[in-house]
């Protein structure tokens, strides 16, 4: 189980996105892998959204066929990281 969840919800922001994911993995490295799980919650982007899977493998990624909203989103994410 890891130590701390990061949560983020996306819509049609993905470049943003990777520019955050590469960043969080610049400050945490591969030394805390085991400690840090980031999940991400797509509200139906166009953008590409596959890209961050593709680039971050182990990021958890949930696409919304429809756009929930901000808060929606966060509660769906928050109740599914920790059992």
């Amino acid at each position: 189980m890891s130590k701390v969840d990061i949560v983020i919800v996306n819509y049609n922001s993905t470049a943003y996105l990777l520019n955050c994911l590469y960043s969080i993995d610049e400050d945490i490295g591969s030394d805390h892998d085991n400690e840090v799980q980031i999940y991400v919650i797509d509200n139906a982007s166009t953008d590409n959204v596959n890209l961050i899977t593709d680039k971050f493998p182990k990021v958890i990624l949930w696409k919304n066929p429809v756009n929930i909203g901000f808060s929606k989103a966060v509660n769906y994410l928050i109740a599914r990281t920790r059992s």
